[in-house]
């Protein structure tokens, strides 16, 4: 038998309240990323602020993959800090400084996330090897570097005979015992951080890869600042 048209009432007022709830609630896509409006931190009160902030706003996907790479760059970088020409108490407080910056931002700006820490790691790493990875004159702020000295050549350094002895050439410090090479660690710390951020440029707003750009940028300031430093005050200076 054929059936006629049918005709739906038109929905009450309740109903369309509801209905428009439930359309707001799915207007906006979670679409991850620390600027992203579904991750507002902006509550009242310092700790449930920091604590969103840290938690990407209950976001699973996001703290899996963020505290990963956290885990991931760090294990990286103290792999890397006693090969390192800065001293480790003075890396400590870049780390430390990464931190703050993180939460402070995202206090102000109601965003949410730890990636601007692990980029910032990154760059600093990758610096840290290209500055004195092969070739350095040595730990700053260590006149004595723990490491075994050698010529560029690979012979062992000649003992200087004097003062009037010249200047010596630049030596490679290598620490026995190193957990990665350069190479390795160069690899280790920008290969998973371009791919996680190849990700959040492709799943995430433009402001979020501006971010984890400009964290990158921070890291790699931040290492060649100490590099100055070490520069200015010297072998036995103030660092």
């Amino acid at each position: 038998a054929l059936v006629g048209p049918c005709f739906v009432p038109a929905p009450d007022a309740d109903s369309r309240s509801a209905m428009a709830d439930a359309f707001a609630a799915t207007d906006t896509p979670d679409d991850g990323g620390q600027f992203s409006d579904s991750m507002d931190c902006a509550q009242s009160g310092l700790l449930p602020r920091t604590g969103c902030i840290l938690s990407y706003g209950g976001n699973a996907r996001d703290v899996a993959i963020n505290y990963a790479m956290l885990v991931a760059l760090f294990s990286v970088w103290a792999a890397r800090a006693p090969d390192s020409a800065v001293p480790v108490r003075w890396q400590v407080a870049s780390a430390v400084f990464f931190a703050a910056f993180q939460v402070v931002l995202c206090l102000v700006l109601g965003c949410s996330g730890v990636s601007i820490v692990w980029n910032a790691a990154a760059g600093f790493v990758v610096l840290d090897c290209a500055l004195s990875g092969a070739i350095s004159a040595g730990r700053c702020g260590d006149p004595t570097p723990m490491c075994d000295a050698v010529d560029s050549d690979g012979a062992a350094p000649q003992a200087a005979t004097g003062a009037s002895s010249p200047v010596a050439a630049p030596r490679r410090w290598r620490r026995p015992g190193a957990a990665l090479s350069v190479g390795a660690t160069v690899a280790a710390a920008s290969v998973p951080t371009l791919c996680v951020d190849a990700y959040y440029l492709v799943t995430s707003e433009a402001l979020t890869s501006i971010a984890h750009a400009a964290a990158i940028a921070m890291g790699l300031l931040t290492r060649w600042l100490l590099t100055c430093s070490c520069l200015c005050f010297g072998n036995g200076g103030g660092l």
